[in-house]
Parts: C-alpha cells; structure tokens; sequence
C-alpha cells in the first residue's frame, strides 16, 4: 500500500509541478496532513489537507464529506478522501480496541510526502501519531 501510495504521490507531485512556479526554490515538496478523531466531539471526525511547495492546494473533512481545492487544482481522483477516510477511521478503532481504550476522545495523526530534488532524485516518507506520540 505504501509503495502504491508514494507513486501516487509522486504523479501527482510532477502535475502539480506545473500549476505552481517557485523562482527560489531547487526542490519541490508535496505533503498530505490527516487527522482522525474519536466521535464525541464537535470536530470533523476525518481532516486532511495537502500542502505543496508550502502552499495549501487542498482541504476534505468528514463534516462536508467533498474535497475543496484550491483555485490553481482543477483534477483529483474522486474517491481518494472517502478511502483515506475509511481507512483512517478503521485504523483509529482498531488502535482504541487494542489499548482498551473505547472510552474518551482519541486522535490519530498522520504525515506523509515526498521531495523532488532539482537533480531529479526524490524522498518520500510516512509518519503516524496516536494520542500525541
């Protein structure tokens, strides 16, 4: 899932390449941020926001349940939010279970991107964050 992912994120940091014009920069950079959080609150259960060359081109949460890009992204696969929803929010009840802890306001946070360097080699990485740690 990961490799399938990252190749994704790749393809859709090359397209968006184009649609943002950095003069100073030598890299370019394409990060997503999700949250999830336990029901009981009157947060969005499911947050993400995706970031390029610093610059915020896209929000979803699970209150509108549709993705809102910004003017300069016209093309995004349709289903992608709804997945990283489902799975976000599958993960974060598996992980409640396993620590017993079903009661309570929960978050699980994750992070991942990758860099384009101005040689053309990349680096992609994922990170995870339950409860703050």
């Amino acid at each position: 899932r990961l490799k399938c992912m990252m190749r994704h994120v790749l393809k859709v940091l090359l397209l968006l390449t184009f649609y943002f014009h950095v003069s100073t920069a030598d890299t370019h950079s394409l990060q997503y941020f999700y949250t999830a959080v336990t029901s009981g609150t009157t947060l969005p259960e499911f947050t993400a926001v995706g970031v390029i060359d610093e610059e915020q081109f896209g929000y979803y949460d699970s209150n509108i349940s549709k993705y809102k890009p910004s003017e300069k992204i016209i093309v995004h696969h349709p289903d992608y939010w709804s997945r990283e929803q489902t799975w976000f929010k599958a993960r974060i009840k598996a992980l409640t279970q396993q620590f017993y802890q079903t009661t309570g306001v929960h978050t699980l946070q994750g992070m991942y991107g990758c860099v384009l360097n101005d040689d053309g080699t990349t680096k992609g990485y994922r990170q995870y964050g339950y409860d703050g740690e």
